[in-house]
């Protein structure tokens, strides 16, 4: 699995973690039952992309290897841009974004997606990060969120770095100023207590994430597909570039 800086965030409800980016609070709410659904998610979402996204991070919980096969087509490298393709495939019976001629996915990368978005007026791009958080309300259940902005990052020893985020899911719902994302080729940054994240300065401390020196440290050891909440800080510190409208796709 090819292994990236800029294509996850770090903000995560999944099993026993749960985190908010630029928060001190550690990554740590325990809950007493992994196999079912956090309960803050609103049940009463009906979206069919949310509901296969649901579907699809169960699926990835029992049998990760296969069901990463299956979402990437067999491709190694980054997948984020894959999940949303293959969950609204799944939810629509046919791929709103387009297949080739052998079935494999015309826009499989982020940049792809955006575009998509931006050909059939689709797309509300974020022009001052100021506006994250009016942007952010205007979010439904089943819109693609992207990630493609640069942005500055918060790093140990109180520095800040700058990246240039290419990332993509799928939103499951906004709900009190609180994003929450269904994502694929995801994991979950470490942070200090200060909020910072951390590098890898060892082959030791790079083990768990299976990183290389200099590489943010993670949580889990491969990426995966999570369910995540930003609060306006969080979309901002992972490079927030705006979103795309998939609602009444008929109409449009």
């Amino acid at each position: 699995m090819v292994k990236t800086l800029t294509n996850k965030s770090n903000n995560v409800i999944f099993g026993k973690h749960t985190s908010f980016s630029n928060s001190n609070v550690p990554v740590s709410k325990q809950h007493k039952n992994n196999s079912k659904p956090n309960s803050i998610m609103d049940k009463s979402i009906q979206n069919p992309a949310v509901r296969e996204g649901e579907k699809l991070i169960r699926e990835y919980r029992k049998n990760p290897d296969k069901t990463w096969y299956k979402i990437a087509q067999g491709q190694v490298g980054q997948w984020c841009a894959d999940a949303v393709n293959y969950i609204y495939t799944k939810a629509l019976g046919k791929n709103p974004f387009g297949v080739t001629s052998i079935g494999t996915y015309d826009y499989n990368e982020v940049f792809g997606l955006m575009m998509w978005g931006k050909d059939h007026n689709r797309y509300h791009q974020i022009i001052d990060p100021d506006e994250t958080s009016k942007m952010m309300n205007k979010m439904k259940p089943g819109d693609v969120i992207i990630f493609k902005s640069l942005h500055e990052i918060r790093v140990e020893r109180g520095k800040t770095v700058l990246r240039h985020a290419s990332h993509t899911g799928i939103v499951k719902e906004v709900k009190n100023g609180i994003v929450y994302t269904i994502e694929g080729n995801a994991n979950v940054y470490k942070r200090n207590k200060y909020g910072e994240r951390l590098f890898v300065h060892n082959n030791k401390e790079g083990e768990n994430g299976n990183q290389a020196i200099g590489d943010f440290q993670e949580t889990f050891k491969r990426d995966g597909m999570l369910e995540k909440v930003y609060n306006v800080n969080g979309l901002k510190d992972n490079g927030y570039s705006g979103y795309i409208d998939m609602q009444n796709l008929n109409n449009k």
